[in-house]
């Protein structure tokens, strides 16, 4: 599993990916209307994080299941 071949993996990523595009979406909307920090569209450093570190995840899970290289569970410890 998880090699470049296994289309099945792939697409577990690419489903990832686009839900995470969702989320950034969603959370950048809400954000935006004042659901967040209560700034007026002016987030705190953790709203910042989380949208960077769901971008971040949502790239590599995309790259993926475009390209079959790179996965992020590449890594095999056994």
């Amino acid at each position: 599993m998880w090699d470049k071949d296994d289309h099945f993996a792939r697409g577990v990523q690419f489903v990832c990916g686009i839900s995470l595009i969702v989320f950034l979406f969603v959370f950048s909307y809400l954000i935006e209307h004042g659901f967040g920090s209560g700034y007026g569209g002016y987030g705190t450093a953790a709203e910042g994080a989380t949208w960077a570190g769901a971008a971040y995840l949502a790239v590599r899970c995309l790259w993926y299941a475009i390209t079959g290289r790179n996965n992020i569970n590449r890594d095999d410890f056994d």
